[in-house]
């Protein structure tokens, strides 16, 4: 009888935890789900048609639309690779035209490891960073040779003097700066190992500041180039 009793609370303790564990599994579903919806709350009045799709890994979503009848990507990547550091959330705003330059000019500020969206590790060229630029920044490039010349990039990297700015790409298919959006909650990162980043909202401004630049240096290299 004893055996019958211990038999019988084992599988409602296994029936309890199944419930528990798809209780939880639901709650993080519809939470992974409606992420989004905060996440680009502000962001989504501003351009016209947006769209929304998840991306490859979870935590990271794509938004597509017309901002000055261009068209833009905005995507949000979480990072967790950098070393001695709490996980970011970036923002990666993109002008996916072509452009009238030779050569890939990467930007990116306070490079301390490997990148997960960036291929800034795998190009062939580190150049002098001029003095104008901002502090900590590094420059490469797949051709030295045809790199445009920094005078043309200076007046748009005001962003970059501050903490938020990250990456500027210059490339013959398009435009992208990468910008945190947030930094995870330290406590549940330190206790838990968990990349949470509550219930952010990406910056209107912030996003329309990066567009709006975007659009201005397509707006000068194509003057240059005619």
């Amino acid at each position: 009888m004893q055996s019958v009793q211990l038999i019988t609370a084992a599988l409602v303790a296994v029936g309890l935890a199944f419930l528990l564990f798809q209780k939880a599994r639901s709650s993080k579903q519809k939470s992974l789900a409606d992420s989004h919806s905060i996440l680009f709350r502000d962001v989504l009045p501003l351009l016209a048609d947006p769209h929304i799709e998840a991306g490859k890994t979870i935590g990271s979503w794509t938004l597509t639309g017309q901002f000055q009848n261009h068209f833009f990507q905005i995507q949000t990547v979480i990072d967790i690779l950098a070393t001695r550091k709490l996980p970011s959330l970036w923002l990666m705003i993109t002008l996916p035209e072509p452009q009238p330059v030779a050569a890939i000019f990467d930007l990116m500020m306070r490079p301390s490891g490997p990148t997960t969206f960036s291929n800034f590790d795998f190009l062939t060229s580190t150049v002098r960073t001029p003095p104008q630029f901002p502090t900590h920044a590094v420059i490469r490039t797949d051709n030295p040779l045809k790199l445009v010349a920094a005078e043309r990039v200076l007046p748009f990297l005001d962003i970059f003097h501050g903490s938020q700015g990250k990456e500027l790409l210059i490339s013959p298919k398009g435009l992208r700066i990468v910008v945190q959006a947030a930094e995870a909650d330290r406590s549940r990162y330190v206790v838990l190992r968990e990349a949470e980043f509550g219930a952010t909202v990406i910056d209107a401004e912030l996003t329309t500041r990066c567009m709006q630049t975007l659009l201005e240096l397509h707006a000068s290299l194509e003057e240059r180039h005619v």
